[in-house]
């Protein structure tokens, strides 16, 4: 095992959660499977989520209204991956990782864990599926990619080399990591959402890597010697 997985599997063990936490995420399972079920009967893609209220989703869980919001942001949240919740997780295990690693690195391997334990769990997997299908879903996490960008940048700053740019260089880096995210989970959804996720992540990471690291700056000099010229 490399040192990043073992500095990643004790993170996670050491975040294995109490009864409290486990109780919670079962719950929060009963909701989605609720939600999933009224949004499939509603029509699903033609309909379905806005025949879908938040207080058939509370009422089929068997919680009030008021505690559906304890757990979820909208109703679509409880339908597709729940963005508010993937976005926290993701900033939390950079932050983790920023002791290790380089601020662009820590994002990436955040990324990695992240749909490590998305494909581990079959009904994850399918959330994931139907989201990347769904139009609502896309547009709405276009919308959402800025409140997970700030988070983010404000995550990695500290770790950003002082100097003049220094919040620009952030939101470069933080801007650059999320759209490596973004591309493999276009492709994977591309190819039908049955190929493995984390390859799909990993090998659309090492071209990022390799187009940044030998393509780009090779190009962006031969534009200076032609302007030169």
């Amino acid at each position: 095992m490399s040192d990043l997985a073992t500095r990643i599997a004790d993170l996670r063990a050491a975040d294995e959660p109490g009864p409290a936490k486990r109780r919670k995420n079962a719950q929060r399972r009963r909701i989605f499977a609720a939600a999933v079920e009224l949004y499939e009967e509603n029509g699903g893609e033609d309909g379905g989520l806005d025949k879908t209220t938040v207080e058939a989703i509370a009422e089929r869980s068997d919680i009030s209204v008021r505690t559906f919001f304890r757990y979820f942001e909208t109703k679509a949240d409880a339908i597709y991956v729940d963005l508010p919740s993937s976005m926290d997780d993701h900033v939390a295990l950079t932050r983790l990782l920023l002791d290790d690693l380089e601020p662009a690195d820590a994002i990436l391997a955040a990324s990695i864990v992240q749909m490590t334990d998305m494909t581990n769990d079959p009904d994850d997997v399918a959330r994931m599926r139907r989201s990347l299908k769904s139009k609502h879903f896309v547009e709405r996490s276009g919308a959402f990619h800025n409140r997970w960008r700030n988070e983010l940048t404000r995550t990695i700053l500290p770790f950003v080399p002082d100097q003049p740019d220094r919040f620009v260089v952030a939101r470069a880096i933080v801007t650059s990591c999320l759209d490596v995210r973004d591309s493999a989970l276009s492709a994977w959804a591309a190819g039908g959402g049955d190929a493995d996720l984390v390859e799909t992540l990993d090998r659309t990471i090492a071209i990022w890597k390799r187009v940044w690291s030998d393509e780009v700056p090779t190009q962006v000099a031969d534009g200076y010697d032609r302007r030169e010229s």
